[in-house]
């Protein structure tokens, strides 16, 4: 219970780094909104933080100006828009 807490604090400060709706459509229900790597990197920060969003965030709280530089808000469908047109897709392991 404790550790779904900070999850969700941890989640509404990323919403208050980076905006609270969709960069793309606007599109503004904050419990779909998903954090975005703008320029791919996401696979490289599963392996430093080992899956866990909550480490993430946390990470990315404490260094509001990275997450800045390196994330986005984008609804579910912008964010599938966006890896279809950049073919961000993961590689087969």
């Amino acid at each position: 219970m404790r550790q779904k807490r900070r999850y969700r604090e941890l989640r509404v400060k990323m919403f208050e780094i980076l905006g609270d709706k969709c960069m793309r459509c606007g599109f503004s229900d904050i419990r779909i909104l998903q954090f975005d790597h703008k320029n791919g990197g996401g696979v490289k920060d599963l392996k430093v933080f080992g899956n866990q969003n909550t480490t993430m965030y946390r990470y990315y709280v404490e260094h509001p100006d990275e997450a800045k530089e390196k994330l986005q808000v984008l609804c579910p469908n912008c964010n599938w828009l966006k890896r279809v047109e950049r073919e961000e897709f993961r590689k087969p392991v």
